[in-house]
């Protein structure tokens, strides 16, 4: 069947990943600062995006031991009306996602015990995350919020983002490593690097190469943004959906899935599943038009 979705979606996560990055603005000659409205997806902390992150904004607030009422309400407010569309359609990490496994023609599917019990990480990641954020928070009331954040170092300011894939600044370290080589300092160059630089250039590397051999792997198990949207979405009032009379069972939708869901053991009319970020693969791979998106 031919592809309806693919196309659309792909042109409006090029033009995300523009926007977000400035890069179309500065095509353009126009000077866009940032605007401060938190959207759920992996911003990169340490140069501003147009639209900074809900997670790095939330972060940020609790280490000042101020509420992130914006960032969590626009994160609720998203995730309750789209789910994880956000994730396929505007994130500009999970646009480099979908790239690398357009570009790689090694997709392995990951056993469905092994898939169910890697999902839950990411949960886990966004818990701990959180929890190190607001016991800062809740250390100013206390008395001992300065010795706490100094005791965190760079992780005080927000733990995800200290170590988060998007800041290890591809260009930056490039350029160290061209001029380290041509100096012959390699070695000493790479042993001063932050270990929170070190621990994001990890994090990029375990993205990227994932990336080429499972489907989103970022997204799947270890993007804390992807799991607090999907703590929202589980009652989204976007969804998807098939019709009874138009499905084989054929599990056209399944193969094609970036996120490995398993829509054929989903409920018929409609479901909100955590995992799916409504990239609309699925309608385009079935031969029979028999699924698609549901509002309710």
């Amino acid at each position: 069947m031919k592809a309806k979705f693919r196309p659309v979606r792909l042109i409006v996560q090029a033009l995300s990943f523009a926007s977000i990055n400035a890069l179309l603005f500065r095509a353009l000659s126009l000077e866009i600062g940032p605007f401060p409205v938190p959207l759920p997806i992996l911003a990169n902390p340490g140069k501003p995006s147009i639209f900074p992150g809900a997670l790095e904004t939330t972060e940020a607030l609790l280490s000042k031991a101020e509420a992130p009422l914006a960032a969590l309400a626009m994160a609720f407010i998203l995730g309750a009306l789209l789910g994880r569309a956000f994730c396929g359609w505007v994130c500009p990490f999970g646009f480099l996602q979908d790239v690398l496994r357009f570009l790689s023609k090694a997709k392995r599917k990951i056993a469905p015990r092994d898939h169910s019990f890697l999902s839950k990480l990411k949960y886990l990641i966004l818990l701990s995350l959180l929890s190190l954020s607001a016991s800062l928070a809740l250390s100013y009331g206390f008395g001992w919020g300065g010795a706490y954040r100094a005791a965190l170092g760079p992780l005080a300011s927000g733990p995800f983002s200290a170590i988060s894939p998007v800041g290890a600044g591809p260009r930056e370290i490039l350029r160290g490593i061209f001029a380290a080589a041509s100096e012959g300092r390699l070695g000493e160059w790479a042993t001063s690097l932050p270990r929170t630089t070190l621990i994001s250039l990890a994090l990029l590397t375990i993205a990227v190469y994932g990336g080429l051999k499972v489907s989103r792997l970022w997204c799947r198990y270890l993007c804390p943004t992807g799991a607090l949207m999907a703590l929202f979405g589980r009652v989204s009032f976007l969804g998807i959906g098939r019709r009874p009379a138009r499905c084989d069972r054929c599990a056209s939708c399944e193969a094609a899935c970036p996120m490995q869901v398993p829509i054929l053991s989903l409920p018929w009319q409609r479901f909100n599943h955590p995992e799916c970020i409504a990239c609309l693969e699925c309608s385009d791979a079935c031969p029979n038009g028999a699924i698609g998106m549901r509002f309710s």
